[in-house]
């Protein structure tokens, strides 16, 4: 072999070397258990070296998952498969729940090295790419989806519930007028009647409100937003729970889609709910607060001005 032959070779060597480093690859033995694993291995598993080598990821203390969030075996895992038939197993998403609990996404291609021509594999390489990023743009858009038909849901609901509200408006004041002049005990029921059926069209109207699409600019009025949002939430807090308001006296003109302000305080506010299971009290405070050199604002991607604050604290267990 000539000196120029081993040069090549030696490139060639090097080169692949410096390939294969930057492939997340994991060797495993016939057991399943991981014989080698590289850097870009670490960063994409999320798991180092040190607690792997020598183990098999159930033995580390993590879970492996498919794609639709079934725990797999032992004899299911992709790398295990591809030992026992002998063949690339190429394209499988897998789930790995780490000992702390993270989730770490991954898509490989595992392959059986041979050990000699009668195809006796001795071990498996798995090279895997971190799709964790992307399950995760993934599950937003489908929570975004299911938001989008609850909320075509709450819109239709509230529609024929008005309908039938105007309906028993409309009998209830009927009667009314054709019992005009008579007692007023015996129209107290009649008047019950549409005060109730006043309160339903009301709350229907809020749901409407709540449910309907809204562009993310324009102005809305902050404390007018929150005293329409009040009359939802008092219906879904118990008798022993009371929301105080304390709103600023000025309009408060704030750049925000009034559906993204009702999302963040529904969330707010029944969070407070669930941590007083005895009752209490929630407190609900709005103020300006202005921003500049010798106040600077308490997180740096906040540019200096004058901005609406809200405030809301609870009596009940858990953070203050």
């Amino acid at each position: 072999m000539t000196l120029n032959q081993l040069h090549e070779i030696h490139t060639f060597k090097d080169r692949f070397r410096n390939l294969f480093s930057h492939m997340p690859s994991v060797m495993f033995s016939s057991s399943g258990k991981v014989m080698q694993m590289n850097d870009a291995a670490e960063a994409a598993l999320g798991i180092t070296r040190k607690e792997l080598i020598g183990k098999t990821f159930f033995k580390a203390g993590c879970r492996v998952i498919d794609d639709n969030g079934r725990k797999l075996t032992t004899q299911q895992l992709p790398w295990n498969q591809a030992f026992a038939q002998k063949i690339v197993i190429p394209g499988v998403v897998t789930g790995l729940i780490l000992p702390d609990g993270r989730y770490k996404w991954q898509q490989s291609i595992s392959m059986p090295l041979f050990k000699n021509e009668r195809a006796n594999n001795s071990a498996i390489i798995s090279i895997f790419s971190d799709i964790t990023k992307h399950k995760q743009s993934q599950a937003q858009f489908m929570q975004y989806q299911k938001m989008e038909a609850i909320g075509s849901l709450a819109s239709g609901l509230a529609h024929d519930f008005n309908n039938i509200l105007t309906s028993i408006l409309s009998a209830a004041q009927l009667l009314l007028i054709d019992l005009k002049g008579t007692s007023f005990q015996d129209c107290e029921p009649l008047k019950d009647i549409e005060a109730v059926a006043l309160r339903g069209a009301e709350l229907a109207k809020q749901l409407l409100l709540l449910s309907r699409p809204s562009a993310p600019k324009g102005k809305t009025k902050l404390n007018d937003r929150i005293n329409d949002l009040k009359k939802i939430v008092r219906r879904t807090l118990p008798k022993n729970i009371s929301l105080e308001l304390n709103l600023n006296h000025n309009e408060l003109l704030v750049s925000i889609a009034p559906t993204q302000l009702e999302q963040v305080m529904l969330n707010l506010i029944i969070n407070a709910r669930d941590a007083m299971p005895a009752g209490g009290m929630i407190k609900l405070h709005t103020s300006l607060v202005t921003f500049s050199e010798t106040e600077p604002p308490p997180l740096a991607n906040i540019k200096l001005g004058t901005y609406a604050k809200i405030d809301l604290s609870d009596t009940g267990i858990g953070i203050a």
